[in-house]
């Protein structure tokens, strides 16, 4: 996955003036904790998916001037996620966000609603896409929390919430997913929204054996354990074709020397006797 931090530039590519540098830095004052949420993500992100996917951080549209923490652009579309460090208990109901009150162990309606605020910068980003040409569906808002100590009771919330334990599961939900937008297009959402700082031809795609991936590299060929057999197809000698021993060939050399014998001294008694 290609990362392009966009903090210090607006989406042209052009460094930001004295007031966008202050607004931004405003809008961080705990940039330093949401930082740390947003590398979470990026990490768990990074392990699994490829080159085909483009992660935009801090992108600042025309028009709201606040940035939107993290972009997420690949062949399953495009999901904006917010990540957010809170811990305690909270509740979402549609577009309805509460906490739960510690002293009365009761639901109370919480600020800022991070639903509306996730919803309202994918709608950023859909809008934004759409007016520049780009037609392609719903970006998908994501609500993400990296405290392992909140609890979010949820009912039909109008926006993904993904906590810490449910990560992986996000994760390999984006391989699983229908492909949405090919490579090309993945590549003009993108410049559209960095201001063409993307270039997704920049590094070749390496193959990656995951858990998560449906896709691997060939298995490599098992050598042969099967030992070689030299099998001698020659016809073999005469003599080694009868199954004698030395000793039998011994005896039957004599009995043929003892008839040569014989015969020979009764060719000789025949020819004597006429």
């Amino acid at each position: 996955m290609r990362v392009l931090d966009n903090s210090t530039q607006d989406r042209t590519g052009k460094k930001p003036d004295v007031i966008n540098r202050a607004r931004s830095r405003l809008s961080q004052s705990w940039s330093q904790k949401e930082a740390h949420a947003q590398e979470v993500v990026i990490n768990a992100l990074q392990k699994v998916l490829d080159n085909k996917y483009v992660m935009l951080r801090e992108v600042t549209l025309e028009g709201p001037d606040i940035p939107i923490p993290l972009i997420l652009i690949g062949p399953s579309g495009v999901q904006v996620i917010y990540a957010s460090i809170l811990k305690g208990v909270f509740r979402a109901k549609e577009d309805v966000w509460e906490e739960l009150d510690d002293r009365t162990q009761k639901f109370s309606i919480a600020r800022p609603n991070l639903l509306t605020r996730t919803l309202l910068m994918a709608r950023a980003v859909n809008t934004y896409l759409a007016e520049h040409g780009h037609k392609l569906p719903e970006v998908e808002p994501v609500l993400f929390f990296s405290d392992p100590g909140i609890n979010v009771e949820t009912t039909r919330p109008v926006v993904r919430i993904v906590q810490m334990d449910a990560l992986d599961r996000f994760v390999a939900g984006l391989l699983q997913s229908q492909t949405n937008l090919e490579p090309e297009a993945v590549q003009k959402i993108a410049n559209a929204l960095a201001g063409d700082q993307v270039d997704l031809g920049q590094k070749p795609m390496i193959d990656e054996r995951d858990a998560f991936a449906f896709r691997d590299l060939p298995p490599d060929k098992p050598q042969s354990l099967t030992p070689k057999v030299v099998i001698d197809s020659s016809e073999p000698g005469f003599l080694k074709r009868i199954p004698f021993s030395g000793r039998q060939w011994l005896v039957l050399g004599l009995i043929i020397l003892v008839t040569i014998i014989v015969l020979v001294a009764f060719m000789i008694l025949i020819l004597l006797s006429s």
